[in-house]
């Protein structure tokens, strides 16, 4: 093969388009009914980090860890409360709860208007996005 032949067909190679659909998810609709919450204790940065807010399977004070909470929580509008524990929507659509000291309002610090909508992913998750 000459070497010609060779850079003129990995020149064609390179020049060829591909397409590759490597899209990430994204919002599809807001969903009605829920609302953006926050964990009360953040890390700010400065010590030591909080421990993570355990979520559990019911509001009851015996009912087993389920899980963790994220940053943001989604919660029902109005909040559901039993037993000092807010019902919470985890992203897989499943119900846990959060003993409801461990929530706070959402707000950006930085950004006083900013505003938190409950939406459906584009693979089905439930998710927040904010504007």
């Amino acid at each position: 093969m000459k070497l010609s032949s060779f850079l003129a067909g990995a020149a064609l190679a390179i020049a060829a388009p591909v397409t590759v659909s490597a899209q990430g998810q994204y919002p599809v609709r807001t969903v009605p009914g829920y609302q953006c919450m926050a964990l009360a204790h953040v890390w700010n940065g400065i010590g030591p980090m909080p421990p993570p807010v355990p979520e559990f399977a019911g509001p009851e004070k015996t009912a087993p860890k389920s899980g963790i909470a994220m940053a943001t929580v989604i919660v029902d509008s109005p909040a559901r409360v039993a037993d000092g524990r807010t019902r919470v929507l985890r992203p897989d659509g499943q119900v846990a709860w959060i003993d409801s000291s461990e929530l706070a309002p959402w707000h950006v610090v930085s950004n006083p208007n900013a505003r938190c909508r409950v939406v459906r992913m584009s693979n089905g998750l439930f998710g927040t996005t904010s504007n």
